[in-house]
C-alpha cells in the first residue's frame, strides 16, 4: 500500500494483528503515545535473531536466560551474561587490531604510554637473543622475555663453543633498554659452569640506559663485589633471569 495514512484515533487496548506495509508516512491528526513491543526468537550463533538483510551471520541472538550475545561472521564475539557483566572473547586496545590466535586482550606493537599510574598500558611477550658480541660462537644462545607495563623480566642462556673477541663480562640483546636510575636492576644466576676465573659466587645486573647485561664475581680474597673480572672464556655455560624498568 502506499501513499498516506490518516490515524484519527489509536485505543490504548487495542491489539493488532496484522501488518501495514507503508511506502510513503504514517501521519497522526492528534498528538497519541503510541507503545509498541517487538519479540524475536532466541536465534543461534549461526543464524542470529537481529542482524541485517546483507550480513545474516553477524548480529544479536539470545544463549541464555538474560544474555545477550554478540555474533560476528557466525563466531560469538562477546556477550552480556545474567549478572550484567560484558564478556569479550578477543580485545583490542590502542586502535590495534585484535590477535587472531584466540580469546586475550591485544594490545599495540608499541607502547602508547598512559599518564595514569593505575592503567596498563602495554603487555608483551617475546624472544631475544643474548650475545656476547665479536666473532663468538655458541652451542647454546638463548632468551625468553615478558613485559608488563614498563617493567620486563627476562632470563637467557648461553653456552659459549669459543669466545674468540667477544666479550668476557658483558651480554647485550636485552629487547628494551633499561631505564637510568641510581640503583641498578640486579638480576640472578641460576646456574654457571666452565667460567675463566674461580669465584665464590656471580652475580648480574642491567647498566644504565642499555640492553646490557653486566656480569661480576666476589673471589674468595674479597671483601666486595668486582664488575671486572673475566667470567667468559671458551666453554662457559650460564643461566640468569633480570628484572630491570624501562
Amino acid at each position: 500500500m502506499a501513499g498516506t495514512i490518516v490515524v484519527d484515533r489509536i485505543e490504548s487496548d487495542a491489539s493488532y494483528a496484522s501488518s501495514i506495509n507503508v511506502a510513503s508516512q504514517i501521519t497522526f491528526s492528534n498528538t497519541v503515545n503510541l507503545t509498541v513491543a517487538s519479540t524475536f526468537p532466541a536465534g543461534t550463533v549461526g543464524a542470529p535473531s537481529i542482524t541485517t538483510s546483507g550480513d545474516t551471520n553477524t548480529g544479536l541472538y539470545f544463549p541464555a536466560a538474560d544474555t545477550i550475545g554478540f555474533v560476528e561472521g557466525g563466531v560469538e564475539a562477546g556477550r552480556f551474561n545474567s549478572s550484567g557483566n560484558l564478556q569479550i572473547n578477543n580485545l583490542g586496545l590502542g586502535a590495534t587490531t585484535p590477535s587472531t590466535s584466540g580469546t586475550g586482550i591485544t594490545f599495540p606493537a608499541t607502547a602508547s604510554a598512559s599518564s595514569d599510574a593505575n592503567t596498563l598500558d602495554d603487555y608483551e611477550e617475546g624472544s631475544w637473543t643474548p650475545t656476547l658480541g665479536g666473532n663468538t660462537t655458541y652451542s647454546v644462545q638463548e632468551g625468553k622475555y615478558t613485559r608488563i607495563g614498563n617493567f620486563v623480566y627476562a632470563v637467557g642462556i648461553v653456552v659459549v663453543t669459543t669466545l674468540g673477541t667477544g666479550s668476557t663480562t658483558t651480554l647485550s640483546g636485552l629487547p628494551f633498554t633499561s631505564a637510568v636510575q641510581s640503583n641498578r636492576f640486579p638480576g640472578s644466576i641460576a646456574f654457571y659452569s666452565s667460567i675463566a676465573v674461580s669465584i665464590v659466587t656471580m652475580y648480574c645486573f642491567t647498566n644504565n640506559n642499555s640492553v646490557t647485561v653486566q656480569f661480576g664475581t666476589v673471589a674468595s680474597s674479597q671483601s666486595g663485589t668486582d664488575d671486572t673480572r673475566a667470567i667468559f672464556g671458551n666453554s662457559a655455560h650460564v643461566q640468569f633471569s633480570i628484572c630491570y624498568r624501562v
